[in-house]
């Protein structure tokens, strides 16, 4: 009876020991998958955003090319073939203005 009930005990504790293991270990590779998958997600999300400010930067960079090609074309004397640099103000921000023109012509 003693032995019967020792053996009792001993697979009791085996199966228990066995369960925690699975639930912790079920717990942890849930959390660890759960984390990993959001973060690819919001990795995604970061390589979309980066692209969409390449693409703004990229007109941004032609708006001023634009801006200072028509400048320069204005202030060319073709006789001479030299740029009048007095009457071109060179704008600093340059960049803002060609951001605000474009959500202008959004609206």
């Amino acid at each position: 009876m003693n032995k019967k009930i020792s053996e009792t005990v001993k697979n009791s504790i085996s199966i228990m020991a066995l369960i925690s293991s699975v639930v912790f270990y079920g717990y942890f590779v849930n959390i660890s998958s759960t984390k990993g998958f959001f973060l690819r997600k919001e990795m995604n999300t970061l390589e979309e955003v980066k692209f969409e400010n390449s693409i703004e930067k990229l007109e941004v960079a032609k708006l001023e090319k634009k801006l200072l090609d028509n400048l320069i074309s204005e202030n060319f004397d073709p006789s001479t073939n030299i740029v009048d640099s007095s009457k071109i103000l060179v704008l600093e921000s340059l960049p803002e203005m060609a951001l605000n023109n474009k959500t202008n012509t959004n609206n």
